[in-house]
């Protein structure tokens, strides 16, 4: 009896110390996640402004998938790849931003680098959002009056780098994961000779999972970040730092890759000051003599082009896009020595109505739908959201998802800019929670049919052509 009543005790002892053992590993990683979250929110506090240049090296597969129908890119020196090289510029002050892009081309008339690189800049100056895009002596503007500028760190893949790093939990969040419920994977992780803690972060209810890299030796910046989705990686992104007597660390250089879509993005930080005076002309954008310019004011558009410095005259929507010749002679070259050309692709004014009723302009489109039997796809975005642009974009330019679309759905933009349509987006189960663009299916009659995460839909910096047509075809209404 005492020799069971002896094992009795051993075993309580240890199922107490196994208890105890496990506490102080759970509250070991709480206090982690605490002191990366609170430096994390220090971080994003910590950037008052920014002024810095970044040489750009993407590296892409010549894969017929990732380019417009039809179209296809030569090989480059006898390899798979094509190398296209860009300058990128980035400052920000309080509410103000600007960012300026010089970059090489792919040029589909030689199926070679374009000779003429495209440039392109955006300013936000605290009211407007102006910018231009331009290529030889073809130069199209747009002006719209807004409270908040486009989001430009979010928009391209090049800054990537640098929103991860100054917000993390905005970052995230954006990409629809939950800052909130990261978890420690690994305290003592490796990472390039690096000891780090290794963190996975949900995001929201599919298939997508991140793994997040931090150095508690510096701040806890993020090292590198991947996404997985059904347990195969989808990007990888790693960033490398350089002190910094204002903020401790900042960004000097990143590598980016997608290993569905194979595209390589490498950064080099050239210059970079953080939290110095910057002079508020870098915020005032002056459109080049020749910018043909849209400008927006609600429901109003107006056009005019640039005769000289300071001076314009107003033009009919007919005729912007089109190289006004009684300027050759003065209109400036973007590059010195190139020749007159036009730009492939012309820059469209934002897609949304935000004035539209989103409740009249679904009650329109299922009457149609209905008389033609088709389904209504509505796209819940707004103007001021680049990924709402390029998804917006690639269903008009996209042959067959164009054709897809006309055939079989009645498209209607959704305009949610500042809560404009909260009570369409809450009746459809706010959608919108998902990020945006978000698109939601109805039959005929109005039942909604499903809602669509378009991240998911999401290739390296573009929306997949593959994925979206995958979409459409699974929600096409049987004949």
């Amino acid at each position: 009896m005492r020799r069971h009543f002896t094992q009795w005790i051993v075993l309580l002892i240890g199922l107490l110390a196994s208890s105890l053992t496990a506490h102080s590993a759970h509250a070991a990683e709480e206090e982690t996640v605490h002191a990366i979250r609170a430096a994390w929110k220090q971080r994003s506090t910590d950037f008052k402004s920014i002024d810095c240049q970044c040489d750009i090296e993407s590296k892409g597969l010549a894969d017929e998938r990732r380019l417009p129908h039809g179209r296809t890119l030569a090989k480059n020196d006898g390899d798979d790849a094509v190398i296209l090289k860009s300058t990128l510029t980035y400052k920000t002050a309080g509410e103000k931003q600007m960012w300026s892009m010089e970059r090489e081309e792919w040029d589909f008339a030689t199926n070679a680098k374009s000779l003429i690189p495209q440039i392109s800049t955006q300013v936000f100056d605290g009211v407007e959002n102006k910018g231009f895009t331009g290529k030889g002596q073809i130069i199209l503007g747009q002006v719209t009056k807004t409270n908040q500028p486009d989001d430009m760190l979010t928009v391209f893949a090049q800054l990537e780098a640098f929103y991860l790093s100054i917000a993390p939990v905005a970052y995230l969040e954006r990409r629809a994961y939950k800052p909130y419920e990261i978890q420690v994977v690994n305290a003592h992780a490796q990472q390039d000779g690096i000891e780090c803690i290794e963190l996975s972060i949900p995001r929201g209810p599919n298939k997508w999972l991140a793994s997040m890299w931090v150095d508690p030796a510096r701040d806890y910046v993020p090292i590198r970040f991947t996404e997985k989705l059904d347990g195969e990686i989808a990007s990888d992104l790693s960033i490398n730092y350089a002190s910094d007597p204002a903020i401790g660390w900042r960004v000097a250089g990143w590598s980016r890759s997608s290993h569905k879509g194979g595209n390589i993005y490498t950064g080099l930080v050239s210059h970079c000051s953080i939290n110095q005076p910057i002079d508020d002309d870098a915020f005032d954008l002056e459109f080049p003599v020749a910018s043909q310019v849209s400008v927006h004011r609600g429901e109003n558009v107006s056009y005019f082009v640039v005769t000289a410095a300071g001076t314009h005259r107003s033009i009919p929507e007919s005729e912007f896009g089109h190289f006004d010749n009684s300027l050759a002679g003065s209109s400036r070259d973007l590059v010195n020595g190139s020749s007159a050309r036009a730009i492939e692709q012309v820059h469209i004014p934002g897609p949304y109505d935000d004035t539209a009723d989103g409740s009249k302009q679904i009650a329109d489109a299922l009457e149609i739908a209905k008389a033609s039997n088709k389904r209504v796809l509505l796209q819940f975005g707004a103007n001021w959201c680049g990924w709402c642009k390029r998804l917006d974009s690639l269903f008009k330019t996209d042959q067959k998802i164009s054709e897809k679309l006309k055939a079989n759905y009645v498209v209607t933009l959704i305009d949610v800019n500042e809560g404009h349509n909260k009570e369409v987006d809450a009746e459809y189960g706010t959608p919108t929670k998902h990020g945006l663009p978000v698109l939601v299916v109805l039959d005929a009659d109005g039942k909604q049919l499903v809602t669509k995460d378009t991240g998911e839909l999401e290739e390296d910096d573009h929306h997949s052509p593959d994925k979206v047509l995958e979409f459409l075809n699974e929600w096409t209404p049987k004949r």
